[in-house]
């Protein structure tokens, strides 16, 4: 189904039915997660998109499933719904077009894998001029900050020439705790003094999504800096740091 493009009101009558009837037998793969997807216009006149490519190496056809999460959004567990499903030929890679066309504008996405299959992601500036965009890996459980530590944000930019947003991504069940949690947010400068701090809100089962913090809690620009994020539970946080002048974003992963 290479190119296809999701039906929003199929996704919502597929998770319906499934509450109504059940999970079908045998359904159950490895379930990964895609920490951010775009799509809608940004600043400076960029266009963003996403794309997700799904390998299978095996011999049988695999139907691939999926479901789209909204930035800020929070729910108390992940759903146990059937997801839309993508048919992958053995030997074939099938393309997930902008799966974020009909949804929100921002948010993540959650595949589950059956054994030998694999995926690739990118977010990528689709204004005139383009850029091929970023890399966004494809995280397993084992890929999250654990409760309570800290997780490293290094090499930011921020000045007339970059930008940087920050997101952080749980896919915890956390509603003991109310539909969020907070992180703590600590921005350092290039020898490691604190330049800014705050408590961002995380959605359980979501994520969050912070504009600039070094022009909106930091000290403004800022080159070789750092954010370090501490979640009382497991969080993958990421930057993208965007060039002002080609549209083109970095994908900064976190260190812990």
């Amino acid at each position: 189904m290479s190119g296809s493009r999701i039906d929003r009101g199929r996704v919502l009558a597929a998770l319906f039915l499934f509450l109504l009837i059940g999970a079908p037998a045998g359904f159950a793969g490895t379930i990964v997660t895609i920490p951010g997807a775009a799509h809608g216009a940004g600043l400076n006149g960029t266009v963003w998109r996403s794309d997700v490519w799904i390998f299978n190496s095996g011999e049988e056809t695999a139907d691939v499933g999926y479901l789209v999460f909204a930035t800020g959004e929070s729910t108390c567990a992940r759903p146990t719904v059937l997801p839309p499903t993508i048919p992958v030929p053995p030997g074939a890679t099938v393309r997930l077009f902008d799966p974020l066309e009909s949804g929100p504008a921002q948010g993540w996405i959650e595949l589950d894998l059956p054994a030998g299959v694999h995926a690739r992601a990118r977010t990528f500036d689709a204004a005139p001029a383009g850029t091929y965009g970023q890399s966004v890996p494809v995280l397993r459980k084992d890929d999250f900050a654990p409760a309570g530590s800290r997780a490293v944000l290094a090499g930011m930019i921020r000045s007339s020439a970059f930008r940087t947003n920050l997101f952080i991504v749980s896919t915890s069940a956390s509603c003991e705790a109310g539909n969020s949690f907070e992180a703590t947010v600590t921005l350092r400068g290039p020898g490691g003094e604190v330049v800014g701090e705050a408590p961002v809100s995380v959605p359980s089962w979501g994520q969050s999504f912070v504009r600039d913090p070094f022009g909106n809690f930091g000290s403004g620009d800022c080159t070789g800096c750092r954010i370090d994020v501490i979640a009382p539970w497991p969080i993958y946080p990421f930057a993208s740091v965007i060039d002002n002048r080609t549209g083109d974003p970095t994908f900064v992963s976190p260190d812990f």
